[in-house]
């Protein structure tokens, strides 16, 4: 959660309400209801970076939590579940932390945990997480920034591996930090989204959604070029970062992204292959809230079901980050 690190982070606990509002967006793509409330507050105020998996008519979902007993403090990947993907309880597990499904282990890249993924690969449970060194600075004080692996039978029982399984490009455009992978099948392997950042040498744009290969999961190979352009999204002149791609009913593959700009919002666009090219929405379907999300709506989680677009997302006050919850009717590109 690289664009949260400055969030200050008090233990605090508040209450829960829901209320729907609706974000207008422009006539030829559909209309959000977005909860002015959060969908989950978690056991500290520090919970984001959603990643949503549905089977068996119940939904798993990988979270960003937050470790407040180890030194440093730090973030952590948690997992919770609910039947209806709004009331959600934390797996239970033997840690004073809710949830935790991984343990920082102090190597030389991953002391502290972020931005998860989750895919059932080959009948796997494949949780990739962002693995760096806390030096106080969060992400960007800890390169390179690495991706890590952890695999399990059960999804609840998670072994990583050693080694990361990638890393940041000395000369790429994450040479100076990498997150918040997405991943999905795309022909015959599979298509990683992820975001790189570079603040030297890389011109104005500090924040690229770029892409990856893998015919197992493990081996990566990067593209070159990112997937889409600054200069094609209205609403995100500084670029755009933590996203998810997610293949739709009708062939499209739709990319839900953050603004770099802040406050962060959240847009949607849409193409024909995971590199694009891309008809982007010229407005965000999720918008910070004054109540629940001043400082932004970050870090989508989607999934399309029951001809429904149901969106997780990360919102954060000054102390507090929550997750937050929108839905669309399917499709969402009339």
């Amino acid at each position: 959660m690289p664009m949260r690190i400055k969030v200050p982070l008090l233990f605090l606990l508040a209450p829960a309400f829901f209320a729907c509002s609706s974000d207008e967006t422009t006539p030829s793509w559909t209309t959000w209801s977005v909860y002015d409330a959060p969908a989950f507050e978690g056991q500290f105020p520090l919970v984001g970076d959603p990643s949503v998996i549905k089977e068996n008519g119940s939904y798993r979902m990988f979270y960003t939590g937050f470790d407040p007993n180890r030194t440093p403090q730090g973030p952590e990947i948690c997992q919770a579940t609910s039947t209806d993907g709004m009331a959600w309880t934390n797996v239970k597990v033997n840690d004073p932390v809710e949830g935790r499904m991984l343990y920082s282990n102090s190597t030389t890249w991953s002391n502290a945990h972020e931005t998860s993924f989750a895919l059932k690969f080959k009948s796997t449970y494949f949780l990739y997480f962002v693995g760096y060194q806390d030096t106080g600075g969060g992400v960007f004080k800890s390169g390179p920034v690495s991706l890590g692996l952890a695999t399990s039978t059960d999804g609840e029982n998670f072994t990583a591996q050693a080694n990361p399984v990638m890393i940041s490009s000395p000369k790429g455009f994450d040479r100076d930090a990498l997150d918040s992978p997405s991943i999905i099948h795309y022909q015959d392997s599979l298509f990683m989204l992820y975001t790189g950042y570079c603040f030297t040498s890389c011109g104005p744009v500090a924040a690229r959604l770029l892409g990856a290969t893998s015919l197992d999961g493990v081996t990566w190979f990067k593209k070159s070029a990112p997937v889409i352009d600054a200069s094609e999204i209205p609403w995100a002149s500084k670029g755009v970062a933590e996203a998810e791609i997610v293949e739709g009913p009708d062939n499209f593959y739709y990319l839900f992204m953050t603004s770099v700009d802040e406050p962060h919002v959240i847009g949607v666009a849409r193409g024909k292959t995971p590199m694009g090219p891309w008809e982007v929405n010229p407005k965000p379907i999720v918008n910070a809230d004054k109540l629940f999300s001043p400082l932004g709506a970050v870090a989508p989680g989607v999934i399309i079901e029951n001809n429904r677009v149901k969106l997780w997302y990360h919102g954060f006050t000054a102390d507090k980050i929550q997750i937050g919850y929108a839905e669309s009717a399917w499709p969402i590109k009339n």
